[in-house]
């Protein structure tokens, strides 16, 4: 049973005022910014690399003639089949190399992207497994100098850019 002299309608006082409340943090935060230069050199290597690969796949047969005349010269007592075969493995491991680093490199910049804290560690690893590949590709490809001037310093180019990249990357 209700009673009469609690019913809602009987006592409406006004609400007492609401005191201000402000909300600060405890710490100030860093500004969590994507390092530009990093993010720069990272699409420059990536144009770079593509470069390099384009140039492959439109000067394929002279770079592999080359190359085979390269190998011819300095080991006679190989069979052409075996020089073949050389320059076949050398080729396909350049072009799957050079998958993976793009692959690794668009994981890096979506990482720097998202300010991931992994992007740091990621980033050097790429940087350093890039910087081997590009050598290693140079190296591998000295035989070819003659046939475009981007397989002479196109794989220098990537590894100062990945070096730039990983250098320049997040700080703490």
């Amino acid at each position: 049973m209700t009673d009469p002299d609690n019913s809602p309608s009987a006592d409406t006082r006004p609400s007492p005022a609401r005191p201000a409340v402000t909300i600060r943090p405890l710490h100030q935060q860093s500004p969590h910014r994507t390092p530009k230069v990093s993010m720069a050199a990272w699409a420059g290597s990536v144009v770079v690399l593509l470069a390099i690969a384009a140039i492959m796949v439109v000067n394929l047969t002279e770079i592999r003639s080359a190359l085979e005349a390269s190998i011819a010269r300095d080991n006679p007592d190989y069979s052409a089949t075996d020089i073949s075969d050389a320059v076949t493995v050398v080729l396909i491991c350049s072009g799957a190399a050079a998958v993976l680093l793009l692959l690794f490199t668009l994981l890096t910049v979506q990482l720097l992207s998202a300010r991931k804290s992994s992007a740091r560690i990621v980033g050097a690893v790429v940087g350093v497994l890039g910087i081997a590949a590009g050598l290693g590709f140079r190296s591998l490809v000295s035989g070819a100098d003659d046939v475009s001037a981007v397989l002479g310093w196109g794989p220098f180019l990537y590894c100062a850019l990945v070096a730039v990249a990983a250098i320049t990357g997040p700080r703490r």
